[in-house]
């Protein structure tokens, strides 16, 4: 039990651990998302007691919580098998007013009583906005990648970034009704693979066309959204085009690539990844330089591997790519992240990494920055690999997580990265 409101022998409990907690300004309305495997939205409203509005079932699974400035109404973001919704209820009543489907990881309650959402629409989002009473739902596309929505005394802000322009937090209406430098947006297409279609989004480079990068993310699933990036900023900056790939295993989610079972890891995403990289120098006429962060690094290093006429140079950032490591942490129970426990058991369930290992070919340039602290990829693992493979030129980033965040370790990742970009060119 947990102890929610109240002293003495009036304070109300929660049957279990709290997830989330909310309030409604000086409204005497409250709500809380329990946690656990079978987490329920609570309602509290004055003296009465708490009332269940939502419990987890198979198919549905509540993850968020939010309530109204006057308490009125209550949000609850729900995961289901086809994606994420918007449940909005009413808090004197109990009743379900409105359900917003298809919406992303964003979604609030704004003055007036609506309801605001983005969604996972690609390239580009779109706004969502509706009553909460229900009613009709407008929908507006934003050309840039919203990180958070806010509510201050002028109204609606967005926390949002595009590309060449970092984070900042801009009144809403502005950010939908600016116009769209068609010249500034990065392209976006698709490539075919043996095993499916995967997206792409090609940043034009900033003077005439020196090179490209491919850049694989980590995941094994995400997708590249138009958005400032230091990194894509220092590459376009230096003359190359960048080609930011899907990973194979969110194309499958999306039903665009054969579908992922156990042991394809490492074997049908390499085997994409690496049709995709021939198709791009074919069209470009230019050997590509491949960049991979975390499990994108894996895909990246067999990649350059496969297409050594292709591929002269790779830069792995966060990433373990010797088969033998990935043994490693199966074998001898280092103490990992869940779910990148999760991943290596549902990729490899025999607890057997199946996979021929990497032999990086003498031609490519390859560079390793890499966290001191990594709780992901551990540093030891990928020190020792870089030990073992001539010519990589390693940088460690002192006490720095499997993320760079801090400001001095984004600087150095930089560093490394224009100076592998200078070995790649030939020049010192």
């Amino acid at each position: 039990m947990t102890k929610l409101i109240g002293e003495g022998p009036e304070f109300l409990t929660a049957p279990g651990p709290i997830a989330a907690f909310v309030t409604a300004g000086d409204a005497p309305v409250s709500a809380v998302l329990t946690a656990g495997s079978a987490p329920a939205v609570l309602l509290h409203c004055g003296r009465g007691e708490l009332r269940t509005l939502m419990e987890a079932s198979p198919t549905r699974r509540p993850v968020e919580v939010g309530l109204c400035s006057d308490g009125c109404h209550l949000l609850t973001v729900v995961r289901t098998v086809e994606g994420r919704e918007a449940h909005v209820f009413d808090t004197a009543t109990g009743e379900l007013t409105g359900v917003l489907p298809g919406i992303g990881r964003i979604a609030v309650l704004l003055k007036g009583c609506r309801l605001v959402a983005v969604d996972d629409a690609w390239p580009h989002p779109n706004v969502l906005e509706t009553p909460c009473t229900g009613g009709p739902v407008l929908n507006r596309p934003v050309r840039a990648s919203i990180l958070g929505l806010f509510e201050d005394s002028t109204g609606p802000m967005a926390h949002c970034t595009r590309p060449g322009h970092p984070p900042a937090l801009v009144p809403l209406a502005r950010l939908l009704d600016a116009g769209v430098d068609a010249d500034s947006q990065p392209r976006h297409h698709t490539v075919n693979t043996r095993w499916g279609t995967l997206r792409v989004l090609t940043v034009p480079a900033a003077t005439e066309p020196v090179g490209d990068v491919v850049m694989l993310h980590g995941g094994p699933y995400g997708v590249w959204i138009p958005r400032w990036d230091p990194q894509v900023e220092l590459l376009t900056r230096q003359g190359y085009q960048v080609h930011q790939l899907e990973a194979p295993y969110t194309a499958s989610l999306r039903r665009a690539h054969t579908r992922f079972v156990p042991g394809d890891f490492g074997v049908k995403d390499v085997e994409s990844v690496s049709d995709a990289v021939a198709e791009l120098a074919a069209v470009t006429r230019r050997p590509m330089l491949l960049f991979g962060f975390s499990y994108g690094g894996l895909l990246a290093a067999r990649t350059a591997a496969r297409l050594p006429d292709e591929v002269t140079g790779l830069f792995l950032m966060s990433a373990i790519w010797r088969s033998a490591d990935l043994q490693r942490l199966i074998d001898d129970g280092r103490p990992v992240p869940g779910d990148l426990r999760a991943f290596l058991m549902h990729a490899f369930p025999d607890r057997h990494v199946g996979l021929p290992e990497v032999e990086l070919p003498p031609t490519v340039t390859v560079a390793v920055v890499h966290g001191t602290r990594d709780t992901v990829a551990p540093f030891a693992l990928v020190e020792a690999a870089c030990a073992a493979t001539p010519g990589v030129a390693f940088t460690p980033l002192t006490d720095e997580d499997h993320i760079p965040r801090r400001g001095s370790s984004v600087v150095s990742a930089l560093y490394a990265l224009h100076t592998w970009l200078q070995h790649c060119e030939g020049t010192p």
